[in-house]
């Protein structure tokens, strides 16, 4: 489902308001996971929210939704997101410059852990790169950010830096989406890139 079929970068915001619980979003496809379009009441752009809903208490779980065929190299995205519940993770976040399944990186924050990471994944093999303290609450709304240009990436939450680091394990473009880690049911909303 990654690699190169996109020819650009897809540009432009998603609030999902439009679409019908139940569905999928246009436009974006399902790796890993039970991802769909749910009402909820409580984020800032209302009624629907994507959320990833599958439970599996699996440690070496890792559901993610792609944007169809967009290849993305240099860009800033940004999501509203609300991690609501799970026993191994708490957790939500990008995938970003996916060659293919086994191959990408990760930018994720993690209500049980309180902190932010970035991992890549490489022939399968998961490590983190930096991990960095950071005030992320169950059941509330914060704002990811991500600035990726050349070698460097950037996190924010809510407005605030949180890391900033250097790798050049993928330096060209790559498949971009919404990411979750084992049981980790989590919302999203207000995408942009």
């Amino acid at each position: 489902l990654m690699g190169q079929e996109g020819m650009q970068c897809k540009t432009g915001r998603w609030n999902f308001d439009k679409d019908k619980a139940g569905t999928s979003p246009s436009g974006f496809v399902t790796r890993l996971g039970t991802w769909g379009i749910r009402h909820d009441s409580t984020p800032p752009s209302q009624p629907n929210v994507y959320a990833q809903t599958s439970t599996k208490e699996i440690e070496d779980y890792f559901p993610s939704s792609l944007i169809a065929k967009s290849i993305c190299k240099d860009f800033i995205a940004e999501v509203k997101i609300k991690p609501i519940s799970g026993k191994l993770d708490q957790s939500g976040g990008f995938l970003f410059r996916g060659k293919d399944n086994n191959n990408y990186y990760v930018l994720r924050i993690a209500a049980l852990r309180g902190s932010m990471a970035v991992y890549k994944m490489v022939q399968g093999k998961r490590s983190m790169i930096v991990w960095a303290k950071a005030e992320i609450k169950s059941n509330t709304w914060q704002t990811l950010r991500i600035l990726v240009k050349e070698n460097k990436i950037e996190g924010y939450v809510s407005g605030q830096q949180i890391l900033t680091l250097y790798d050049e394990t993928f330096l060209e473009g790559g498949s971009i989406g919404l990411w979750t880690k084992s049981d980790a049911v989590t919302h999203f909303d207000d995408l942009t890139i």
